[in-house]
C-alpha cells in the first residue's frame, strides 16, 4: 500500500530490500524499462564470462570483436588529427536542391568536463562562482562545432573521447551560457541542470570563440544579404549530419549488440542465441539501426525473443533497480541529507558476472550534493554505493542482495565541522547497509 499523495511506500510499513527487488525482477520483461534504459548503460556496462555450462566462452576473436568499437579501429569521428584545431569539410545535397556546406570545427585534447550542480540555468548572480563549484570529475573531451553555410546554423556535439560516447548530441551553439570570466567556462542548459565544458588554457577558449564569433558575423552578413531571411532546405533525415552521426549510432547499437549477444552466447542454447544475432543484424542490414529510435529495435528483439535465462540478466539493468535501492540509501543513511544523481559516465556503471555457480549483476551509482537554495561549496561532497544482485546457477532465483557505501569524497572547499559531520553519516564512505 502506497501513500495516495505521494505515491510513496510509508517509512513505517514492512519495507525489505531484496523482497522488492525480488518482486520487481519477477515481472515479465515486457513491463519494465529494459528496452529504453539498455541502450544508454550498454556503453557503461561490463561483462566478465567465467561459465562453460550452457556455451563454450567466445573466442578470441570473438571477445576481440566484442571489445572493439568502431572509433578505435579507424574511421573514427576523431581521426589521426594532432593538431589543437582542424576543420573538415563535405558538401550534401543535389542539383536541383542546392547544395548544404558543411564545415566541422574541432577542439580536442584540451576539454575539461563538469556537471554543474545548478538544478537550473546559471544566473547572473551564480555566473562569477559556478566554476568553482563545478565538481572535479576531468573527462578527455571533444567539442565540436558544425557550421552549416547554407542553412546559417551553428551546432555543437560534446563527446567523451575515453569512453568513446556522446555527451550531449545537436545542440544550437547560441544556447552556449558563458559562465565565470567568459573566457574558459561555458554551460548548455538542460531539464535537469546543465552540461558545462571549460578549456585548460584562455588560449584554447579564444580559439574556439573566434570560430564561433567569425561564424555568427558571417551568419549576420548573410541575413542581411537575403533580405532578413534565411533560405531552407529540405530534410536530410539519414544522411551524414556533418561530424559522422550515423558511426556514432551505429556505435551505440554494435555495442548494444555486442552486450545482448555475448550474455546469450554464454547462456542459451546454440540456437537461441543465433537468434538473437538475427534479429540484431536485421535492424543493421536493412539500413534502420541509423534510424530507428534504440529503444524500439531494443523492444522488437526482446519480443522476439533472446531467451530465458539473457531475460534474467537482462531484467537487472534498469532504472528502477535504481529507483528502489536509492530509497534504502535514502531511508537508512541520507534521510534529511539533499543529494542528486552524478550524471558524468562514472555516476552509473553496471557490472555482469556470469560464473559457474550463477551470477551477479553490480550497480555502483554516484550522488553529490546539493543546497536547499542553491550551492553550498562549503558542504559539497560526492558518495558512492554499490548494490549487487546473486542469482543461483539456473537464474531462475535472485538469491541475495548487498548494498554499501563504497566512497566519500569532498569538495575544495568543504569545512573541516562539515567533513567530520559527513564522515559521521556516511560512516567515511564505507557502510554495509543491506
Amino acid at each position: 500500500m502506497h501513500d495516495a499523495k505521494t505515491g510513496m511506500r510509508p517509512v513505517s510499513m514492512h519495507w525489505d530490500l531484496k523482497e522488492e527487488l525480488t518482486k520487481m525482477w519477477q515481472k515479465p520483461i515486457s513491463s519494465l524499462p529494459v528496452h529504453g534504459d539498455l541502450p544508454r548503460l550498454c556503453d557503461r556496462t561490463t561483462l566478465e564470462i567465467k561459465r562453460t555450462d550452457f556455451r563454450d566462452l567466445p573466442s578470441e576473436e570473438e571477445k576481440k570483436r566484442g571489445e572493439t568499437s568502431e572509433w578505435k579501429s579507424g574511421g573514427s569521428v576523431y581521426g589521426d588529427r594532432q593538431e589543437l584545431v582542424g576543420k573538415r569539410s563535405s558538401v550534401y545535397g543535389g542539383v536541383t536542391e542546392g547544395e548544404d556546406e558543411i564545415e566541422e570545427i574541432y577542439f580536442d585534447a584540451s576539454t575539461t568536463w563538469y556537471v554543474s550542480v545548478c538544478m537550473n540555468v546559471p544566473n547572473e548572480a551564480e555566473k562569477m562562482r559556478l566554476a568553482s563549484v563545478w565538481p572535479p570529475a576531468e573527462i578527455n573531451g571533444l567539442v565540436s562545432l558544425v557550421l552549416n553555410s547554407v542553412r546559417g546554423t551553428a551546432m555543437l556535439y560534446l563527446y567523451d573521447q575515453d569512453a568513446e560516447c556522446m555527451i550531449v548530441e545537436k545542440q544550437d551553439a547560441a544556447i552556449l551560457v558563458p559562465t565565470k570570466d567568459s573566457m574558459r567556462y561555458f554551460a548548455i542548459p538542460e531539464e535537469e541542470g546543465s552540461v558545462g565544458f571549460a578549456f585548460y588554457s584562455r588560449e584554447d577558449s579564444a580559439a574556439f570563440q573566434k570560430c564561433l564569433n567569425d561564424w555568427k558575423q558571417e551568419r549576420e552578413e548573410m541575413v542581411q544579404k537575403v533580405g532578413g531571411s534565411l533560405p531552407s532546405r529540405p530534410s536530410t533525415a539519414g544522411k551524414d549530419d556533418g561530424i559522422n552521426g550515423r558511426s556514432a549510432r551505429m556505435h551505440l547499437f554494435e555495442t548494444l549488440s555486442s552486450l545482448v549477444c555475448r550474455i546469450a552466447e554464454a547462456l542459451e542454447p546454440r540456437e537461441t542465441a543465433l537468434q538473437v544475432k538475427n534479429s540484431f543484424d536485421f535492424y543493421k542490414k536493412n539500413g534502420t539501426a541509423e534510424t530507428m529510435d534504440m529503444g524500439m529495435i531494443m523492444q522488437a528483439i526482446l519480443k522476439n525473443g533472446v531467451g530465458p535465462r539473457t531475460e534474467s540478466i537482462l531484467k537487472a539493468i534498469h532504472q528502477g533497480v535504481i529507483l528502489t535501492t536509492a530509497f534504502e540509501i535514502k531511508h537508512k543513511v541520507t534521510k534529511s541529507i539533499l543529494t542528486k544523481d552524478v550524471r558524468t559516465k562514472d555516476g552509473w556503471r553496471v557490472h555482469v558476472h556470469l560464473a559457474p555457480n550463477g551470477a551477479v549483476v553490480t550497480h555502483t551509482r554516484r550522488e553529490m550534493s546539493i543546497g536547499a537554495r542553491g550551492p553550498e561549496p562549503e558542504n559539497e561532497f560526492v558518495f558512492e554505493w554499490r548494490l549487487s544482485m546473486f542469482f543461483n546457477a539456473a537464474l531462475t532465483e535472485l538469491e541475495a542482495v548487498k548494498l554499501r557505501l563504497t566512497d566519500l569524497q569532498f569538495g575544495p572547499q568543504t569545512t573541516a565541522e562539515n567533513k567530520q559531520k559527513l564522515n559521521q553519516t556516511f560512516f567515511n564512505g564505507q557502510l554495509h547497509v543491506y
